[in-house]
């Protein structure tokens, strides 16, 4: 479970360039998969596994039906009310708060 809310948290933490503007889904997963790279080489994720292209799409596939991304002519861009960069970090803040807790905690 852990490497899928590390590889959401990555998503979101990508997401967070959506405030310059809409991206191509590819574009933004191929950027997520650099930043992912960079935050475990950093220790900021433990699993290697969280940045996988799959678990990746798929949490920007959840966030569009989360209403953090709308599609837009084949673009992936922050819903409005997540279009400033405080609300985007906020959708990391959220994810990284399940990641805090301990194994048997419910936070969900």
């Amino acid at each position: 479970m852990r490497n899928f809310l590390e590889g959401y948290r990555v998503a979101a933490r990508t997401a967070r360039v959506l405030t310059r503007g809409p991206l191509a889904e590819k574009e933004l997963t191929q950027r997520a998969l650099r930043v992912g790279e960079q935050m475990y080489l950093g220790g900021e994720i433990e699993r290697s596994e969280a940045v996988s292209r799959p678990v990746l799409e798929n949490a920007f596939d959840a966030f569009v039906d989360q209403g953090y991304l709308a599609r837009l002519a084949g673009k992936l861009t922050l819903a409005e009310s997540f279009a400033s960069e405080e609300a985007a970090q906020a959708i990391e803040a959220k994810i990284s708060g399940y990641l805090g807790r301990r194994s048997g905690e419910r936070g969900w």
